[in-house]
């Protein structure tokens, strides 16, 4: 429900209802009055009558984002439905796979890892913004690249509440479809990196919890302590896969008895 303001550009609010009209959560808060709005779990789109497009958290009702559109679009409205898919490079460079210290040799395995990257970096675009004589596809952030953006400032706290809230987003429903399978690789990824990123300042204890929460396998955290990896472990069965993002900072960070000395 929206109300305040009006059409010639003044604030509104939204208030979430429930069917007895009963508010649900807190309230949202709009530049100016909404045109259109549309909602995909947990982002409330709303295509403003100011030019611009703003997105809350509907969790927590905080403004996430704020896009300008160019008045020559003459956008008019928000359509939600199948929408259209879109390929992002980056994606597909950051969930990539690939075995560790071993050489792949099972062709199977091979081809699982190459449709893993087209199924996981192929993102359906839901939200079309619509205009006179244009359609526009809007696209969610990965978690992924968000999270490298936060990762790379030394943001691991701030990752951490951003995978926590993706995490929450799901349901038991999702399990079996392709967004679940895509947003679970996506916090494997988040843990595995972050852990990582913590062992380099020592802080083992927070490191090894995020690892676990991030399904490392426990030969590749063995392997951090040199000298007691066995050459057996790695050839036993099943294959370790990981990230290529992950190896490489596997492999920066070295012995971890040599850390902080």
């Amino acid at each position: 429900m929206v109300s305040g303001g009006s059409a010639s550009g003044n604030q509104a609010i939204g208030i979430c209802v429930n069917s007895n009209g009963d508010g649900s959560r807190g309230t949202l808060q709009w530049s100016s009055y909404p045109k259109s709005i549309c909602v995909e779990f947990p982002y409330v789109v709303a295509l403003l009558s100011n030019h611009t497009i703003e997105i809350h958290n509907i969790l927590d009702q905080a403004l996430l984002q704020r896009i300008p559109i160019d008045p020559i679009i003459e956008a008019r409205g928000l359509a939600f439905g199948h929408g259209i898919k879109v390929w992002m490079d980056a994606l597909a460079k950051a969930l990539k796979r690939s075995p560790w210290r071993q050489q792949l040799t099972d062709p199977e395995i091979e081809v699982q890892l190459q449709r893993e990257v087209i199924k996981y970096s192929t993102i359906a675009s839901r939200i079309l913004v619509y205009g006179k004589e244009s359609v526009m596809a809007q696209v969610t952030t990965p978690l992924t690249i968000q999270v490298d953006g936060l990762l790379e400032n030394s943001l691991v706290e701030e990752a951490m509440q951003l995978a926590e809230q993706a995490r929450n987003t799901m349901s038991e429903d999702d399990n079996d479809t392709v967004y679940a399978e895509r947003l679970k690789s996506e916090l494997n990824y988040t843990f595995q990196k972050s852990g990582l990123l913590l062992l380099k300042e020592t802080l083992f204890d927070d490191a090894f919890s995020l690892l676990s929460k991030g399904n490392m396998d426990p030969r590749v955290v063995v392997q951090l302590f040199e000298g007691l990896m066995q050459d057996c472990w790695i050839d036993s069965p099943p294959p370790i896969l990981l990230f290529d993002n992950i190896q490489r900072l596997i492999r920066e960070l070295g012995d971890l008895k040599k850390i902080g000395v």
